[in-house]
């Protein structure tokens, strides 16, 4: 990413496919001051987001200087001037606003780590509407100031952890050997043994929106519209690694499948933990074609002290393990 690709998209007009948050449009005008390789529009590809100027729901007029992330999920044509293609909503929160038609809107490169765009300049772009830069910085700053930088997720799988080991013991007396503690015991938690509900580990589940969950802590996922606990037979799928699983599926654009797992060591005392082991086996696999967004696993641990999703491990697309 020597050179980010971006620019300005003039849509004359924003056609909804029914889905929350999911528009189609034709022909767009495509412009790169600083195009690099002389395509134009053909260098957009599907990843790449898109910052359009917002209207009202409920009067229909624009929003002087608010604009929303979108992500470009498909590309039915594309011409060194001229962009048609399908967008799906990439904010934060739901789309409560609509996609404002007859205006230029901001399109990027999604950076690598974090995907978030780096929009164009309204000094570079006059047609931009005023704010348009500032509004697109805003839309990723509350990402990065809300929730941190994670990453793409599917989660999926049964994790178990592992309890700490004991502290070796003190050196004997002067002039006579050491002697070594005795070794601290290994306690597992899983979800051996449990039912729905649970009063001890949990499993909580949600297919929803990608954009409404990604971003979610632990105990705002679990009171999230449509988190829903594991029941006894997703329970019993789990219980032994590599003997049983679950099996999710889910269709749609821009959605994913997310599944949160809270296990309770509070029996154990923490100034009695040295370690923490956590294991998991994960698939996700997708049959998609023609995208490159199809989706894989990742396995990732909430952070209590960054209050962050530190990532574990993650997978690729088909072959999609991730243990």
């Amino acid at each position: 990413m020597a050179r980010i690709i971006n620019g300005t998209l003039y849509v004359t007009e924003y056609v909804s496919t029914g889905n929350a948050g999911e528009y189609i449009f034709s022909d767009a005008v495509f412009d790169n001051q600083a195009d690099v390789t002389g395509n134009g529009a053909v260098d957009i590809q599907p990843g790449f987001l898109i910052y359009v100027p917002a209207l009202d729901v409920n009067t229909a007029d624009p929003l002087p200087g608010v604009m929303h992330r979108y992500r470009i999920t498909n590309i039915s044509s594309a011409t060194v001037t001229n962009l048609s293609a399908t967008i799906i909503w990439d904010d934060n929160g739901i789309p409560l606003d609509m996609p404002q038609s007859g205006a230029y809107a901001t399109v990027s490169e999604s950076t690598h780590s974090c995907e978030y765009g780096l929009p164009a300049s309204n000094d570079v772009y006059a047609n931009l509407p005023g704010g348009s830069q500032e509004a697109a910085y805003n839309s990723n700053f509350k990402s990065v100031a809300d929730f941190g930088c994670t990453g793409i997720h599917t989660f999926t799988g049964s994790p178990s952890f592992t309890g700490g080991f004991g502290d070796t013991g003190l050196p004997g007396p002067t002039g006579l050997q050491g002697m070594t503690g005795v070794c601290g015991s290994v306690t597992c938690f899983d979800l051996d043994g449990i039912a729905s509900p649970s009063s001890t580990n949990k499993a909580w589940k949600n297919e929803g929106l990608y954009s409404n969950l990604v971003c979610l802590d632990p105990s705002t996922f679990v009171g999230f519209t449509g988190t829903v606990e594991y029941n006894s037979p997703e329970y019993a799928a789990e219980w032994d690694l590599d003997d049983s699983e679950n099996h999710f599926i889910i269709n749609g654009n821009g959605y994913g499948i997310f599944v949160l797992y809270e296990f309770d060591i509070g029996a154990i005392s923490r100034y009695a933990i040295s370690r923490i082991e956590a294991a998991a086996y994960t698939r996700a696999y997708g049959s998609a074609t023609g995208v490159v967004d199809i989706p894989y696993a990742v396995y990732e641990i909430w952070n209590n002290g960054t209050a962050v999703w530190d990532l574990v491990a993650s997978g690729t697309q088909n072959p999609p393990d991730v243990e």
